[in-house]
């Protein structure tokens, strides 16, 4: 009498394993996840200090001052164009790339604006529209120079906290101040050249604007509002 010996799997076994499988997939696969975007958010600092070195160097080039939020600068028939603030920066950079995110899911910033950020309009437009000089900047190493954002919409972005000098993109309350595409947070750009990442509602603002008015932390001065220790976009 010869014997049959079992080559397969019983259907219970095999829903024991798929189970198993997907078990450890729902596991491994978020922490794969957020691994990875752990690896963009530090090549998204690295560029963000890249901006930082960037404008050190126009201030150094320009007595201290600030980059202003355009200029006039001839096309490649000779007519004079404007050109925003991240234009201006480029030959610090030399490299449009560096403007761009690697979490940013707009393909307008990545191919035709190189841009995911924003700069800081109170400190670009100063006192009666001029930009600010190092001088006028309080505190450096907590104003936020450039933060992180989805869709600036061209190569000028600026921004002032939730309330944008453009009334097509006042933030809800919740959003406050940058991009949450880094694990909830985002990376900002200082005065003093350093990039770190934060959270947006851990920086204050103004909650009144345009002109900028009432500082979120109680501050009575509606530009200068840092206190030095929390992000500030205040001048």
């Amino acid at each position: 009498m010869s014997r049959w010996l079992r080559t397969a799997f019983t259907l219970i076994e095999l829903l024991v394993v798929i189970a198993i499988i997907a078990i450890l997939a729902a596991i491994l696969f978020p922490v794969f996840a957020q691994a990875r975007e752990k690896a963009r958010q530090a090549a998204c600092l690295s560029q963000s200090k890249q901006w930082g070195i960037a404008i050190d160097m126009y201030k150094q080039d320009y007595d201290g001052t600030m980059v202003a939020w355009s200029s006039k600068a001839p096309d490649a028939n000779g007519k004079l164009k404007d050109i925003y603030w991240s234009e201006m920066l480029q030959p610090y950079m030399k490299n449009r790339n560096i403007g761009v995110c690697p979490s940013d899911p707009d393909p307008n910033d990545r191919k035709r604006d190189f841009l995911s950020y924003c700069f800081n309009r109170n400190v670009q437009f100063g006192i009666n529209n001029n930009p600010a000089s190092d001088a006028q900047v309080r505190y450096p190493s907590t104003t936020i120079a450039l933060q992180e954002w989805t869709s600036p919409g061209y190569t000028g972005c600026d921004w002032v906290g939730p309330q944008s000098y453009y009334s097509n993109y006042i933030l809800k309350p919740l959003e406050k101040n940058g991009d949450r595409r880094h694990n909830s947070g985002s990376n900002y750009v200082y005065f003093d050249g350093h990039a770190g990442w934060s959270r947006p509602e851990k920086t204050t603002y103004n909650i009144g604007c345009c002109p900028p008015t009432k500082p979120s932390n109680g501050e009575k001065d509606v530009l200068n509002y840092g206190d030095g220790i929390h992000p500030s976009w205040g001048m």
